[in-house]
């Protein structure tokens, strides 16, 4: 049997979900130009959905679509973050990683990291919100 290396042992239902987690960090990270989804991991790990969701629980105490979700929205916040583009628009930015629904991913934006999406965007240009687009400034005032 594997173990942990503080010499811990792991039944093999451990082991297997530690190496499905494993793996899908890797499909991931082998992937980081798009957004997965819950689907697309278990189809690349051959895995059924209950599966996943049970490695993950166990393994870092969340569902695979809370972990995705988080991935994805890291992912618009680099894009939002990158001086070395146009200045991105935040609307844009959200749809293209998947988020759907507007008004949540800028709460959802604001609770992963303490601003809004605008917000990031003018203090990244210094600018003033009110300088930004109407539409990223709905975003905002959608949640």
């Amino acid at each position: 049997m594997d173990g942990y290396p503080d010499g811990i042992p792991l039944d093999r239902a451990a082991v297997s979900q530690l190496r499905t987690v494993g793996r899908a960090i890797e499909c991931l990270c082998a992937h980081l130009d798009r957004p997965i989804y819950t689907e697309d991991l278990c189809a690349l790990l051959g895995v059924s959905a209950s599966a996943l969701a049970g490695a993950f629980r166990t393994v870092l105490g969340t569902s695979p679509q809370r972990y995705l979700k988080q991935r994805r929205l890291g992912m618009a916040r680099t894009v939002l973050l990158d001086r070395e583009r146009d200045r991105p628009a935040v609307k844009a930015v959200a749809l293209s990683h998947g988020f759907w629904h507007l008004g949540r991913f800028a709460q959802d934006y604001r609770e992963t990291f303490g601003e809004t999406p605008t917000e990031t965007v003018a203090r990244i240009y210094g600018l003033d919100p009110g300088e930004l687009g109407v539409a990223d400034q709905t975003i905002d005032r959608l949640t």
